[in-house]
């Protein structure tokens, strides 16, 4: 039997990790000299942070921290005290085909923490933080051609393609030194808060790419200890970074994210001499994948006019980058206030759970929970905490057939009318789009010459056609072109409309 095909090797990009690891984490901590004693914890804070990676075999170890916040309650219950610690946590992603020189996007979400006051100067902690990774790289693979011979038809699936040009990796460190504001009284002490960093804009240009973006920065201090009165800084550190990036040029496509690796803030002397001050360090860590995009011709079928044929099928995937997007969203959230005695809100804060996305006919619907979690104070003065989920739905327009996305609340202003709570919470979403295709393509197709079919006197026959058959199958069952089906019967598109009689020419 004479085999039809020939084999072309093609480069395009594959993932080479997509994992996905629950880490648990345990930890204690005893309260300095200078702190009072706990009554009540109120909330503990987890935020994970990246330190170090390593490939070992087919899996990829990676170590950090996560670094907690505790505020409590001293025995007087109208002081809002803080304390900060951090306990290792370590994990490992199986089946890794990336190596050292491969950047991978990391995604590093707290599933849970528990936090609890075994004595009145100690604190016992335990959760679980949520480690996404995902790297890519290029991969030769082999497509099958059809050779020159009459009388054999063939056709194709053409599916799009990413080849990856560059990739690279940034690491960055914003310090400033930042004035409050003149509204603002100084600090005594500094009670924690957040760090978010987000890229706005990639921008491609030959061997390089600009990002800019923000660090925003949130911090909630004591003024007064003795009356136990507290404030809130909020700021915005831009920042703009070149990337140098072999390959890179105007027109690819460009995939990229920031991670904060670690983040230091301490409250510093102004010239009046005050606590005015706020001294930040931030340490990011840029990374970014450059695409361009295709297509290949996979081979579906073949059949020839004259000779049966032996095919054989493998199944190809392939997950083609499609863009990478950024966008922002305004959620309104009315909360009740569990006491109708709450004089004042000291500090709210948002942070987004158990996002979810969902691509459907170009739209992406995603879908998780904000916990809102708000300090205020009653009439007596007295410290109020209470939180909730809020349920919430978000929608955009996307390309290809699969999406990943990540959710950082990127503003957020509240008021107090009638006993409720009015909040704009501002989202900004990082979505990465993908399109997902698995065919069936031949891979040995030979010719059955010694099993020729029946030799006709006839130039052409009848066919009765039905709605919606196939014209390929129409002349492959016939033994007959294609083209020639179609230009005979003055056809034009892939199936039959409407009942009818075809002419057949046979060749």
């Amino acid at each position: 039997m004479e085999s039809l095909l020939n084999f072309e090797s093609v480069e395009h990009s594959r993932c080479l990790l997509d994992g996905m690891e629950e880490c648990g984490f345990n930890g204690e901590y005893t309260l300095p000299e200078y702190c009072p004693d706990m009554a009540v914890v109120l909330k503990c804070w987890a935020e994970p942070r990246l330190q170090s990676r390593q490939f070992s075999a087919d899996k990829l170890l990676l170590d950090g921290v996560v670094n907690l916040r505790v505020i409590y309650l001293d025995e007087g219950r109208c002081h809002v005290h803080s304390v900060e610690f951090s306990v290792p946590y370590s994990c490992a992603l199986h089946g890794c085909e990336a190596c050292d020189s491969s950047p991978v996007f990391y995604d590093l979400t707290t599933k849970y923490v528990n936090c609890r006051a075994t004595n009145a100067r100690r604190l016992e902690v335990h959760g679980a933080v949520q480690v996404s990774a995902q790297a890519y790289g290029n991969v030769q693979s082999q497509i099958a051609v059809p050779v020159d011979n009459e009388g054999l038809y063939t056709r194709c699936d053409c599916i799009k393609t990413s080849r990856l040009l560059g990739s690279a990796e940034k690491i960055m460190t914003l310090s400033e030194v930042l004035e409050f504001p003149q509204s603002l009284p100084a600090a005594e002490m500094l009670l924690g808060g957040t760090c978010t960093a987000l890229v706005k804009e990639w921008k491609v240009l030959n061997g390089k790419v600009i990002a800019r973006g923000v660090v925003k920065i949130h911090q909630l201090y004591t003024d007064d200890q003795q009356e136990g009165t507290t404030q809130c800084l909020d700021f915005e550190l831009p920042f703009s970074q070149i990337v140098d990036v072999i390959g890179a040029h105007e027109g690819s496509l460009c995939c990229g994210d920031v991670l904060v690796l670690s983040d230091m803030e301490r409250c510093s002397v102004g010239p009046d001499g005050s606590n005015t001050l706020l001294e930040v360090t931030v340490k990011l860590m840029l990374q970014l994948q450059l695409y361009e995009v295709g297509e290949t011709s996979l081979l579906r079928e073949a059949y020839h006019t004259q000779y049966p044929i032996e095919q054989k099928y493998e199944e190809v995937e392939r997950k083609t980058f499609c863009d990478c997007q950024t966008e922002q969203a305004v959620l309104p959230v009315l909360l009740d206030i569990p006491d109708a005695e709450c004089r004042e809100i000291l500090d709210v804060c948002v942070v987004p759970q158990n996002t979810m996305s969902v691509m459907e006919n170009h739209l992406v619907t995603i879908s998780g929970t904000l916990m809102l979690s708000v300090l205020g104070r009653n009439r007596e003065g007295e410290i109020l905490y209470f939180e909730k989920g809020e349920e919430y739905r978000l929608e955009f327009p996307g390309v290809g057939n699969e999406s990943k996305v990540k959710v950082h609340v990127s503003d957020l202003h509240y008021r107090v009318v009638d006993g409720k709570i009015e909040l704009q919470v501002g989202l900004a979403v990082w979505l990465c789009h993908y399109q997902l295709d698995k065919v069936s393509q031949v891979c040995a197709l030979r010719l059955c010459t010694d099993q020729a079919y029946p030799s006709t006197k006839t130039s052409a026959l009848l066919y009765y056609a039905h709605p919606g058959e196939s014209l390929w199958d129409i002349a492959r069952d016939c033994h007959t072109s294609p083209q020639l089906l179609c230009q005979e019967n003055e056809l034009t598109g892939d199936v039959v409309v409407n009942p009818c009689v075809l002419l057949v020419p046979l060749v």
